[in-house]
């Protein structure tokens, strides 16, 4: 075969979090400047890289090769917080040969991450087998830490036996796995399995190099970073864990007393494996994901069916309005009417009042809308928001036209305290399991990043800055970086820190700390920003027409709850998957208590008909700056503004409110200047 090689056992920072410093367009990179026509990915227990890492493939030219590296025990039910629990887990790679094979790997991705959840995503093999879910996957024994490694090194062959026969008959295929790692411990390891394989009469093996980095001059940096985390598996040595070139494996095995004709058939069967392995459609750019929704028998489609509910509403809402203000608005759903059917919105708007109407039966209070929802008529025709866009003189286009390609993206306001009941309401509607939350990455911000490497640096006997680098000096460096406010994922006023690298060139006092502690330094540059943990996304929920895991695997967040493996934009941008976004918001609970201190509820408050004139309101609230209290206008600046403005009209606060979205904060502190 040809002289090159595959990497087929690769961890990505996203997916093996605190354990990998291999960012994904970096290994694919790799695989493209060294001419590997392949590369795998396969993170510990989860899947969370797969959507980036074949778009970044396909963009190259690169076959990506989908897999994980898979945690197997005796029995992944059993659970003790004592010291008692001493079942050992081992190691054990997965690839995806075909479509078959990775809807098999997400179903086993989402049951160790959720059913089989106990500190580590566990499974057992037995468990695949009866299932099925080895079908179309190719298993390879893994590393030092994979059960047949150490059950040949405890002198236990006949178990090592035993599993080998149960991921053969569990498996489209089974390899053994040697690595290409410069040290005797490897070597001997490697020469185990050698003579394994020719025991049970199989020339099914390959060479890994279970990288966690993209080259050797990484191990420092690695090193570091992985003293962050906690709970390292026993005997972890990373020691030739980078991504290796043909060239690289055959000159670190050379080294030692090994049979390199063996070597060689390893390499050559990394292309093998390559070459089975099918191009799989994650289902890039499809169609729109919409949810099921049941259109009734006497419309053809969803297109007639959302028209006739607009009109429907249309006649409630305007029933007492002037000939007049009806043809305006009539005039106004017509122009709407045609860019919803072309961008094929009509299924989500009809689940939007789905949803609406389900909360609204079961009293939960809603927001007003939200966005520039608030600029469709329609919309407020289907009850989905209380804002009459033509009144208030809204812009339609800025929520939708026909140069968008994009799917809506209308988050809705909810009782926080309620919150719970609607994503019932919507699993009930459109089915539970095609309904789960997205995740989200907390990253390892730069403050973040020198406090805890430099903790690191300072506790490390072997550190050059052992003792060096004290609490209160990690403190004064961290308190060095700023923060610019800048909006999130939903829309909320959150803080963004400046890099180290912005921070070095205009701050004098960092740079002589840096000149002190030039490694501290370069550590953080090369790690801030990495992923450091998951967590489940505040609001964001995906509404499937299928059951989710036929899309991505599931896993948990630290209460127990499943959540989809995926962050928002590979979920919603690339597998076209509705996301939802269901807004807690405490306030909407607070104005819920006063209806009912007041004797009212919500259908007694018509927002369209408020008297926005009553100048008690301005003279006792907004004049006076007493807005504590009231929907994003609590901050000093907005208080400050109603003040100086002396905001005696609904147009002036409406001003305020636009002037104090953080986005205008650079014009608004020349005002109060």
């Amino acid at each position: 075969m040809e002289q090159n090689f595959v990497n087929l056992h690769v961890h990505t920072a996203v997916g093996s979090l605190l354990d990998s410093i291999a960012k994904i367009p970096d290994i694919v990179k790799f695989a493209v400047d060294n001419n590997q026509p392949a590369i795998a990915i396969t993170d510990h227990g989860y899947m969370s890289g797969f959507v980036d890492f074949v778009k970044e493939c396909k963009a190259y030219g690169i076959k990506p090769i989908i897999g994980e590296e898979a945690y197997e025990v005796d029995n992944a039910l059993e659970k003790a917080d004592t010291k008692d629990y001493k079942q050992p887990r081992y190691h054990l790679i997965l690839l995806a040969k075909n479509k078959e094979g990775l809807q098999n790997l997400f179903k086993i991705s989402s049951w160790a991450a959720t059913d089989g959840f106990y500190k580590k995503p566990l499974i057992e093999v037995q468990r695949i087998k009866d299932n099925g879910w080895g079908k179309g996957i190719i298993a390879c024994s893994a590393c030092m830490i994979g059960r047949i490694s150490r059950m040949l090194e405890l002198g236990k062959k006949d178990e090592a036996k035993a599993f080998y026969n149960l991921c053969n008959e569990t498996f489209d295929d089974f390899y053994l796995e040697i690595q290409s790692h410069p040290n005797e411990y490897q070597m001997q390891l490697n020469n185990n399995i050698l003579d394994f394989a020719k025991e049970v009469n199989t020339d099914k093996i390959i060479i890994t190099t279970d990288a966690h980095m993209i080259n050797k001059n990484q191990l420092d940096v690695h090193s570091v970073f992985v003293k962050i985390g906690t709970e390292r598996e026993v005997g972890e040595n990373y020691e030739g864990c980078y991504l290796q070139t043909y060239q690289e494996v055959i000159d670190t095995c050379s080294q030692f007393d090994i049979k390199m004709d063996l070597v060689q058939k390893a390499i050559d069967n990394t292309l093998k494996i390559a070459d089975m392995v099918e191009d799989i459609d994650i289902g890039l750019h499809q169609e729109n994901q919409m949810p099921i929704i049941d259109i009734p028998t006497e419309f053809e489609n969803g297109d007639e069916y959302v028209e006739y509910l607009i009109w429907k509403g249309f006649d409630e809402k305007f029933k007492n309005l002037s000939e007049e203000k009806q043809e305006v608005r009539r005039k106004r759903i017509n122009e709407e009417l045609p860019v919803i059917k072309a961008l094929h919105y009509s299924e989500y708007f009809i689940m939007l009042q789905m949803l609406t109407n389900a909360a609204k039966a079961k009293g939960i209070p809603l927001g007003y809308s939200r966005g520039s929802g608030a600029n469709c008529l329609c919309l407020f025709c289907l009850g989905v928001t209380q804002i009459d866009s033509v009144r208030w003189k809204l812009d339609f286009s800025r929520f939708a036209n026909l140069g968008r390609k994009s799917m809506a993206d209308y988050d809705m306001d909810i009782s926080k305290e309620r919150r719970r009941e609607f994503v019932e309401i919507s699993e009930d509607l459109f089915g539970r399991a095609n309904v789960a939350p997205i995740c989200t990455y907390n990253t390892l911000s730069t403050k973040v990043a020198i406090r805890d490497i430099g903790k690191v640096l300072d506790e490390d006997p072997e550190s050059p800055y052992y003792k060096k680098i004290p609490y209160n000096l990690r403190d004064e460096v961290a308190k060095m970086i700023p923060t610019v406010k800048t909006i999130d994922d939903l829309g909320e006023e959150t803080e963004k820190e400046e890099t180290l690298q912005n921070v070095l060139s205009v701050n004098p006092k960092m740079t002589r700390v840096y000149q002190q502690f030039p490694k501290w330094f370069y550590y953080v540059l090369q790690l801030e920003g990495l992923p450091k943990s998951r967590g489940r996304h505040a609001a964001g929920t995906i509404i499937a027409p299928r059951p989710v895991t036929e899309y991505a695997p599931l896993c948990q967040d630290k209460d127990g709850n499943k959540m989809l493996q995926l962050e928002m934009h590979a979920a919603m941008d690339d597998l076209s998957l509705i996301k939802m976004d269901f807004l807690g918001l405490k306030t909407l609970d607070i104005v819920d208590d006063a209806l009912k201190i007041a004797g009212l509820t919500w259908d007694d408050v018509d927002i369209n008909n408020l008297n926005l004139d009553d100048e008690e309101v301005y003279d006792n609230i907004y004049k006076i700056g007493h807005t504590v209290g009231v929907f994003q206008m609590e901050s000093l600046e907005a208080r400050k503004m109603c003040i100086q403005a002396k905001a005696n009209d609904i147009e002036d606060v409406i001003a305020i409110n636009a002037a104090n979205r953080p986005r205008n904060k650079r014009w608004l502190s020349r005002i109060l200047c």
